[in-house]
């Protein structure tokens, strides 16, 4: 039997930000992860602006 391949849309990218730290950043990505019902990976991206940090994690289940 040969397995099925994931659909699209069973991982996803969430952004978090803005934030005055890259753990905020994370915390905010994760939030809004868990807030579509997914669990996000440990594989957060970082980028500044400014001030600001922005985050992306991939979200599994969603």
């Amino acid at each position: 039997m040969a397995l099925a391949a994931l659909p699209a849309s069973a991982a996803q990218r969430v952004r978090g930000g803005p934030a005055i730290s890259q753990g905020w950043a994370s915390q905010l990505a994760a939030d809004a992860c868990y807030a579509r019902g997914g669990d996000p990976a440990n594989d957060y991206w970082y980028w500044q602006d400014g001030d600001n940090w922005y985050a992306y994690v991939t979200c599994q289940g969603i």
